[in-house]
């Protein structure tokens, strides 16, 4: 029951995308594309160019009428993914440093019938050939619909929150490429990712307990938000209103304490936490017995958002012809199998030399 209610949430999601696009197609908040090259709208460089972007989009959206996301009373059309063909082994056994494995970025270009989908296997880091793919496959595919990484599907169509002020997250390069094409264009775009709650349940049904997730999610946000000098104590603090506020959680009966956390961690890792040398790698996805114990936490959170793409994926499809989709490349390995199932054997394209 629990797993149907989390389907139709994520098919009202949908469904909202397709009237935003019909909006826009009637009205549209932007100018309409014909009128400025996609490459125009994108320049890489000049301030000028991001600031007046940056005022296009805050217009756009708050002229935009707030998105109405009731559940309707029956979904049509609606398509789950097969779990079982998902594949996680990349966590395990990184296959792009094998001979003949595909170089990243790419695109994995899908097509069944009237339904189109382009999948780019993004390469983070503010990546030129990612960029140029992602430009090139929104123009070629024209998509219906977006879907993005790093955005929680329950944000609902063209999150407002995430519309705005998109070109002052740091390290978060091609989210932002991506809306920005989306709104200049009247697209609407989703979050192909699960919810705190959504993900802290799945880990908890492949055997940790809620405190070994709060562990995790305490360390990853102290490793990748770092303040110069900050000590231990005050980041503590900071990652565990974060993660309270994140998740909406205020159990004082499940809260790690300073103390509490560091006899976890030494637990859990058979080692003293060295909170000087905290980095992010060590609650990145990783498995084996060299893997540290938030690692392998990552690794189920990690299962639990290729699961959850996956029925974005297949319920956009149900609900449009023309689907992009966005996100480390990773996650196309996750669920190559998944997508063949949908739609068969995709063609690969790469960046322009």
């Amino acid at each position: 029951m629990k797993r149907l209610i989390g389907f139709l949430a994520v098919a009202a999601l949908l469904s909202a995308g397709a009237q935003v696009l019909r909006r826009h197609q009637n009205n549209s908040l932007v100018a309409p594309a014909e009128k400025q090259s996609l490459r125009d709208a994108l320049t890489d460089n000049p301030a000028d160019a991001d600031a007046q972007w940056s005022r296009e989009v805050n217009d756009a959206v708050n002229k935009s009428e707030p998105l109405s996301l009731k559940k309707p009373d029956t979904v049509s059309g609606h398509r789950t993914a097969d779990h079982s063909l998902l594949d996680e082994s990349y966590v395990v056994d990184n296959p792009f440093t094998k001979e003949g494995a595909p170089r990243t970025p790419y695109c994995a270009r899908y097509g069944k019938g009237a339904k189109s989908l382009a999948f780019i296997a993004a390469r983070h880091g503010g990546d030129p050939e990612t960029y140029q793919l992602i430009d090139s496959e929104f123009s070629r595919l024209r998509p219906q619909v977006a879907i993005v990484e790093g955005i929680p599907t329950s944000d609902g169509a063209s999150p407002r929150q995430w519309s705005v002020r998109i070109d002052e997250r740091p390290g978060w390069e091609e989210p932002p490429r991506l809306i920005k094409l989306c709104v200049r264009n009247g697209i609407p775009f989703l979050g192909g990712e699960p919810d705190g709650l959504q993900t802290k349940a799945g880990v908890e049904s492949q055997g940790f307990s809620a405190m070994d997730f709060q562990g995790f999610e305490l360390i990853r946000r102290m490793a990748s938000n770092r303040v110069p000098a900050e000590p231990f104590e005050a980041a503590f603090r900071r990652a565990l209103q974060g993660y309270e506020q994140d998740l909406q959680v205020h159990d004082p009966a499940e809260r790690f304490s300073p103390d509490s956390f560091r006899r976890w961690y030494r637990e859990r890792n058979g080692r003293e936490l060295d909170f000087g040398a905290l980095e992010p790698w060590q609650a990145k996805p990783a498995a084996g017995p060299d893997a540290r114990y938030a690692q392998r936490i990552a690794a189920a959170a990690g299962a639990v958002r290729d699961a959850h793409l996956a029925d974005v994926i297949a319920q956009a499809l149900a609900d449009h012809d023309r689907v992009l989709v966005v996100y480390g490349a990773g996650h196309h390995i996750g669920l190559r199998r998944v997508l063949r199932d949908l739609l068969g054997d995709p063609q690969t394209v790469y960046a322009a030399q």
